[in-house]
């Protein structure tokens, strides 16, 4: 794993936070303004504009599933990348960037200091980093 892509794991995760449910809203909402299509004759300025907001959310939820699958990817390739590692190293790299914990998080599960988590980190991705 390159270090873009473990930036990029960690901001695809921030961002699409509960993206399964945004997704299945959008498309919802697709079909609901679809459903309304059907009373407007063709070629009015109401359909188009109605086409239009139809196209632009069917657009956001195919987007939103392209990241989505994107991340997928970035998360299979990082377990893989960490199942060699020591169990505290693996764990860390796991809660940081799979789960989203804080330094300080990862530190109070453990019960130890944020210097001995952020060292375990930094061993950690000079290995995964290197590979």
């Amino acid at each position: 794993m390159r270090k873009e892509e473990l930036f990029r794991l960690k901001e695809l995760t921030k961002e699409l936070a509960g993206a399964e449910d945004r997704i299945l809203l959008l498309r919802a909402q697709a079909e609901r303004i679809t459903a309304m299509l059907d009373g407007l004759p063709r070629g009015s300025l109401m359909r188009s504009k109605i086409e239009e907001s139809v196209v632009k959310l069917v657009t956001a939820a195919d987007d939103l599933e392209n990241k989505r699958s994107e991340l997928l990817g970035l998360q299979a390739e990082l377990i893989t990348d960490i199942a060699y590692l020591p169990a505290l190293e693996s764990t860390v790299i796991r809660m940081k960037y799979l789960e989203g914990w804080s330094f300080r998080t990862i530190a109070a599960t453990f019960k130890c200091s944020v210097g001995h988590i952020f060292k375990a980190h930094r061993r950690a991705l000079k290995k995964i980093l290197s590979a």
